[in-house]
């Protein structure tokens, strides 16, 4: 992405900025997810960030004092740049709560009788393969506040509205 920029300078500045600090968001998710569910890749993503590391403190070196300034306001970015042991550290705290997060999340369901997923987008879509792939045995109901989406099926589950699904008895 920092190529292209260089190969087409007429891009403003501040797109090319959030277009880096939006990839750059992408690559903490990602690293946090890895921690998560690959722990003995971690290594070798530590030693493949210095590839980002170097093309981000080159494009750093082309921005404006204010550019700087911005920089400097998103926390992983500025860690990332100066500090590879903190941000590490950062990353590895980050996917020990997600973690927590997770059992938490997965204890709850486990008691719980029923479910209600408001929404059959994309995230409602991945709740309920969550709750799929983790086993859940209660009743699952999706709603939503769309009229065209009450009464389709989505995984063989009628989508009720939101008053329907807010009116029904335990």
């Amino acid at each position: 992405m920092l190529a292209y920029f260089e190969e087409h300078p007429s891009i403003d500045e501040y797109y090319r900025f959030l277009i880096v600090e939006r990839l750059f968001g992408g690559y903490c998710s990602s690293v946090i997810q890895s921690m998560l569910y690959h722990p003995t890749t971690a290594p070798v993503s530590h030693e493949q960030s210095s590839i980002i590391l170097e093309s981000l403190k080159a494009f750093c070196q082309q921005i404006s004092p204010a550019m700087h300034f911005r920089l400097r306001r998103n926390y992983q970015l500025w860690l990332f740049l100066e500090d590879q042991r903190a941000y590490w550290q950062n990353r590895q705290n980050r996917a020990v709560y997600e973690q927590h997060l997770v059992e938490t999340f997965r204890s709850l369901m486990k008691c719980a009788p029923k479910v209600c997923i408001f929404g059959t987008g994309e995230l409602g879509q991945s709740v309920y393969m969550n709750l799929h792939l983790n086993q859940y045995m209660g009743k699952i109901r999706f709603c939503d506040s769309s009229s065209e989406k009450i009464n389709r099926k989505l995984f063989g589950i009628r989508t009720q509205s939101v008053e329907e699904a807010v009116g029904e008895p335990d």
